[in-house]
């Protein structure tokens, strides 16, 4: 929203979507989370499911 008022950009919803690595109970995992949020600051978002990182070890 910031970029948006900086840049005179007129938007009603604004999305961000990010993906990231995480340690979730002692296992590494990628999961990923997506947000919108309207120009009244309402906001949801919603998460993927995590998917675990193999140990170097399991790939040899």
């Amino acid at each position: 929203m910031k970029y948006a008022k900086e840049n005179n950009i007129d938007a009603r919803y604004f999305l961000g979507i990010k993906s990231g690595i995480t340690n979730l109970l002692g296992k590494w995992v990628i999961i990923n989370i997506a947000v919108i949020k309207d120009e009244k600051g309402y906001e949801s978002w919603g998460t993927s499911p995590a998917f675990p990182v193999p140990d170097k070890t399991e790939l040899i």
